[in-house]
């Protein structure tokens, strides 16, 4: 009975999770992985970030598989850290939209300086 229970399990642990197999035969979503038998998103996950068992501290969270720091108030994560989309020229009115050279951000928009 024991026997036949666990290679049920094993079927359902297969079923439901797919993608890619580890060394017990159980399996995760492609961009997951296998951490203690769960299935963990390694690049947000602030328990399993980076790698499994890898805990961000309280104060941080987990971006592209690497602790970083909350950002204040006013502030958003980026992919350069915090930034405040209304003043950054590297991240003017969003994460990325760098303002030309010679150019300001000003409330979030690139103006002419």
């Amino acid at each position: 009975m024991r026997r036949r229970f666990s290679i049920w399990m094993a079927a359902v642990v297969i079923v439901v999770f797919g993608g890619c197999e580890d060394s017990t035969g159980a399996t995760c979503p492609e961009g997951q992985a296998l951490c203690e038998g769960l299935c963990e998103t390694l690049g947000t996950d602030p328990l399993n970030c980076g790698a499994c068992g890898n805990v961000c501290d309280t104060d941080a969270q987990c971006v592209n598989g690497s602790c970083m720091n909350r950002c204040d108030d006013g502030e958003e994560l980026c992919s350069t850290g915090c930034a405040d989309l209304m003043t950054d020229s590297r991240h003017c009115g969003a994460c990325g939209n760098a303002c030309d050279t010679d150019f300001a951000c000003v409330a979030g928009q690139c103006i002419d300086g």
